[in-house]
């Protein structure tokens, strides 16, 4: 009698030894923002300066610090892709400046009560803002021509969801809000800077 007990105590160990070594989920990889296969935006300058003014608060409601790709980031990438300096003896450079690169994460009213228990609620929202400046200098610093753009983008994300999500979800945020700066440049590029476009 005691031993069909046994083998079935040594079984069950054995199987809550086993569900406790399942591998556990890997880890998701999110691509890096490029933007190298978009077209060169080369300028007749003899250098191009790329410079991040932005100084995230590091505190709530702010999360550039803690998402996958800061808006930041993406914005200097932008410029180290796309600008391209076309020597031409004049002594010019352009200066690309990342003036705001912000992201929040607000939290959003959850329903309550009975009904609350059978809801899936909007849980926060993420709201990002880029603005960049591009300026053509002579030698003496003097500005010869100017072009700013800025873009926003928004998203709410519910309540539930996984870290791996979460993280997509942020990543999203900064991939579209920086194809809407992309477009933002393109648009005022010619109007703005076309004398000095080759």
């Amino acid at each position: 009698m005691t031993a069909p007990i046994r083998w079935g105590t040594l079984a069950a160990l054995l199987a809550v030894v086993l569900a406790g070594c399942t591998t556990p989920p890997p880890v998701q990889k999110l691509p890096e923002l490029t933007y190298g296969h978009l077209p060169p935006v080369r300028l007749a300058v003899d250098r191009v300066v790329i410079r991040d003014d932005y100084r995230p608060p590091l505190t709530p409601p702010n999360i550039e610090y803690r998402v996958p790709q800061a808006p930041a980031t993406a914005a200097v990438r932008w410029a180290r892709d796309r600008l391209v300096a076309v020597p031409d003896g004049g002594g010019r450079r352009a200066e690309y400046t990342v003036t705001d690169a912000r992201m929040t994460e607000t939290p959003l009213p959850r329903t309550g009560g009975v009904q609350g228990m059978f809801t899936t609620d909007q849980a926060q929202r993420y709201d990002a803002h880029v603005a960049v400046r591009i300026e053509i200098l002579d030698p003496r610093d003097a500005r010869l021509g100017v072009l700013t753009a800025e873009a926003n983008q928004s998203r709410t994300v519910p309540e539930g969801m996984t870290l791996d999500a979460r993280d997509r979800a942020q990543f999203e945020v900064v991939e579209t809000l920086m194809k809407s700066l992309d477009a933002e440049m393109t648009r005022t590029l010619e109007a703005t800077l076309g004398r000095w476009r080759r």
